[in-house]
């Protein structure tokens, strides 16, 4: 009995412990979710939070009476304006942000510089057969045609809203990281500004019109860093680097209203036309005064006035070797055919559009030197194309009628004269080249004589020019 009754009272005291533990079990699982379900909720006001644009925060600092610069500096642990203490900054993610938009900016600008290289060589072959103001004219809309021209722009200007909205945040992180990795993070945020700093440097020197919005976005963005610095100075927080980021900036913002980077007007007297005439153009960098090709920048040539962002190499061969050499036949069809689109969405027929789309550059930009106008060169282009689109046979017949003394406006009349007859000159005279290879006025006679039965003609206009003093 006695025993039975200690044996129950036992089994009652454990079955009493096993409750108790059980509530205790049951509070400490409750006390776990409220934890979780709290941390939860921190973090995702912390999200919220981090998710506020700088706009945003610009707002609500004005109602709370805050400047901007004061919620964009503010510290990790610092009371933000919503009541709660703002969020960390992750450098990292800063630096990635960075990174990516500046290499987003890189590709736009690679692609507004393959652009300018097909409009060198688009104005490269029309040099000489238009004037200066038209190929001007040619250029804006050709440009104004291609949307990647304002998306490069676009996106330079949000690369500078990006280091105005984030960079503040990040670098005053830095500056009160007590992280073992704030060695690494700072050099990680520095290597993505100097890399946002390449991309936009690149891009100014692309543009070929300027943007004076960007320039006003890269100037806010170095005041409010300046800011930054000055106030990190007096123990205010943000990190030296502002100093150094806000004054490469602000370089840009001087930079960036003007085509190419060029400022205060150094685009206009850089020009070739201004160089030639002051004796300052070098002569290798050009092929003639018709062709006007010119390096006037790092990366920026002038093709008959118009500058470009490209090297004047791409001009030049186009000039030297003619629109054909080196290219393959759907290379030269192509550039003919957007050359021909231009000029006719320009007002040119069709005709005319064609012929001059199909000149060789190598052929008029000699001409061009040797005194005939664009005006005479659009003349030969439209009615006497097989004088100015093959470089070999060209090069022989002008060489015969300059041997000859015949001037610009007598080679045109001669070629209309025998074109009503029939009579082909440039066959003629270059089979008379090729037949006798003479050396003088003389000499070129008799061969042409001696070509063709054609050549007669030739001879006997030519003995009408010379009778008249003509020749």
């Amino acid at each position: 009995m006695a025993t039975g009754g200690v044996s129950g009272s036992g089994g009652a005291s454990d079955s009493s412990g096993a409750a108790e533990r059980a509530e205790r079990a049951a509070e400490a699982q409750r006390q776990a979710a409220e934890r979780a379900a709290a941390e939860r909720a921190a973090a995702e006001q912390a999200a919220a939070q981090a998710r506020l644009s700088l706009e945003s925060q610009r707002a609500l600092a004005g109602a709370a009476g805050q400047s901007a610069f004061e919620v964009a500096g503010a510290r990790p642990g610092q009371v933000s304006l919503t009541g709660g203490v703002s969020p960390p900054v992750d450098v990292w993610e800063v630096a990635d942000r960075i990174e990516a938009k500046a290499a987003e900016l890189t590709a736009a600008t690679a692609e507004v510089k393959r652009l300018e290289e097909q409009l060198a060589t688009e104005l490269a072959t029309l040099a000489g057969t238009l004037p200066t103001e038209e190929l001007q004219r040619y250029a804006d809309g050709f440009r104004e045609s291609h949307p990647e021209y304002q998306a490069a722009r676009e996106t330079a200007r949000e690369l500078v809203e990006l280091h105005e909205d984030v960079l503040p945040g990040a670098l005053d992180a830095l500056e009160h990281s007590q992280s073992f990795s704030v060695h690494a993070e700072r050099t990680s945020l520095d290597g993505a500004v100097d890399e946002a700093t390449r991309a936009l440097e690149a891009q100014i020197a692309a543009d070929p019109v300027g943007d004076a919005a960007l320039a006003e976005a890269l100037e806010r963005a170095g005041n409010t860093l300046s800011t930054l610095s000055t106030t990190a100075a007096a123990g205010g927080g943000a990190a030296t680097g502002a100093a150094l980021t806000a004054t490469r900036l602000a370089a840009l913002a001087g930079k960036a209203a003007s085509a190419f980077g060029f400022g205060g007007g150094v685009l206009d007297a850089a020009l070739y036309g201004q160089r030639i005439a002051d004796g300052t153009a070098r002569a290798e960098h050009y092929v003639g005064t018709a062709a006007a090709v010119a390096e006037i920048g790092v990366g920026v040539a002038a093709v008959a006035g118009v500058a470009v962002s490209a090297p004047a190499a791409i001009a030049l061969a186009v000039v030297g070797a003619g629109a054909g050499a080196g290219s393959s036949r759907r290379d030269t069809l192509a550039r003919q055919a957007s050359i021909q689109a231009r000029l006719e969405s320009m007002g040119y027929a069709p005709d005319q559009a064609k012929a001059f789309a199909e000149v060789n550059p190598a052929v008029t930009s000699r001409l061009a030197a040797a005194g005939y106008t664009p005006e005479q060169l659009q003349e030969l282009a439209q009615h006497h194309a097989g004088l100015v689109t093959d470089s070999g046979k060209s090069a022989m017949v002008f060489d015969a009628l300059e041997r000859m003394g015949i001037t610009p406006d007598q080679v045109l009349g001669l070629v209309d004269a025998m074109s009503e007859r029939g009579i082909d000159v440039g066959d003629v005279i270059y089979q008379a080249e090729m037949m006798r290879d003479p050396e003088n006025t003389r000499d070129t006679l008799a061969a042409i004589q001696a070509a063709d039965y054609r050549g007669a003609d030739i001879v006997r206009y030519l003995e009408v020019l010379t009778r008249t003093g003509g020749l």
